[in-house]
């Protein structure tokens, strides 16, 4: 009877404990983060325009992909159709940007969500800014997530970081989800 208990005493502590033998490590293989990407946290005054005109000319940007970066017009009320109309003619402008307009403030809200923004865009969104007179919303949850020569992603890191215009520069990480 003392060995039954001690077999079972030793089979909960395996059970609640766990074995270190158990545990799978990656290998050294194993990228723990996108190759190629970084993400990048912007200050909440920090506008998309000062984004692009800081980073683009430090060097190779393949693209970027841009979340919450908003902006207000003074466009009338009656101008929705007109406004998402005029913004789905932009192949960068990403479908979940919303448009909103806001009674009290008496504007529109745009919230951009932006995808394959390169280079050759840039001139497209100085476009529309002007014709739309936006002016930027300060967001504290606006980022960028930027496509840069693998294998130069802490290069990049780096040298972003030393402007100390982000709130944060770091590889795109990979996690798992238990």
């Amino acid at each position: 009877m003392k060995k039954l208990m001690i077999y079972i005493m030793s089979f909960f502590n395996l059970l609640i404990f766990g074995s270190e033998e158990e545990i799978i490590r990656p290998t050294n293989n194993y990228k723990t983060y996108v190759e190629g990407e970084i993400v990048v946290g912007l200050t909440n005054s920090l506008s998309f325009e000062e984004f692009l005109d800081t980073v683009f000319p430090l060097g190779e940007i393949k693209n970027v992909e841009v979340s919450n970066i908003n902006y207000s017009t003074d466009l009338p009320e009656n101008k929705k159709e007109i406004l998402e109309k005029y913004l789905s003619q932009f192949d960068f402008i990403d479908r979940y940007s919303r448009v909103k307009y806001l009674e009290d403030d008496k504007m529109w809200n745009i919230e951009f969500w932006i995808s394959g923004f390169g280079k050759e865009n840039i001139s497209d969104w100085y476009k529309i800014v002007k014709e739309l007179n936006l002016k930027h919303i300060p967001n504290r949850s606006q980022s960028v997530l930027l496509r840069v020569e693998k294998g130069k992603e802490k290069y990049w890191i780096n040298k972003l970081s030393a402007l100390k215009l982000f709130r944060y520069v770091d590889l795109n990480y990979i996690t798992t989800v238990f």
